[in-house]
C-alpha cells in the first residue's frame, strides 16, 4: 500500500507529562517517520509518514497515551509526503 503523511494536532494534557517521548517511541516502534514537538497553547502536533495501517496503529497509540498524559481529541490532516528521514524526530 502507498505511504501517507499525516498532521495529527493532539489536544489534552499532553505536555509536560513525557508524552513526546511516548509517541517517539510508538513511530519507533512502528518504523514511521516524521516529528513531533510541543505547541504554545499546550497542545501537541505531529507529522507521521509509513504505511495507512500502522499509521492507524500509532494514533490508536497516542489515544491511549501514556500513563500520565489525557488526549481528548486528535484533529487529522492529510499532508504532502516529504520522504525526507529514515527516522522519528522530537522538535524542541
Amino acid at each position: 500500500m502507498t505511504d501517507i503523511r499525516l498532521r495529527l494536532s493532539v489536544q489534552g494534557v499532553v505536555q509536560g507529562v513525557g508524552f513526546r517521548w511516548s509517541t517517539k517511541r510508538a513511530a519507533d516502534q512502528l518504523n514511521l517517520t516524521g516529528w513531533v514537538r510541543n505547541e504554545s497553547d499546550g497542545s501537541v502536533t505531529a507529522e507521521v509518514e509509513g504505511d495507512p495501517g500502522l499509521i492507524q496503529s500509532f494514533i490508536d497509540e497516542l489515544e491511549t497515551g501514556n500513563r500520565f498524559a489525557h488526549v481528548t481529541r486528535i484533529d487529522k490532516l492529510p499532508v504532502e509526503l516529504v520522504h525526507d528521514s529514515s527516522s522519528f524526530h522530537i522538535l524542541h
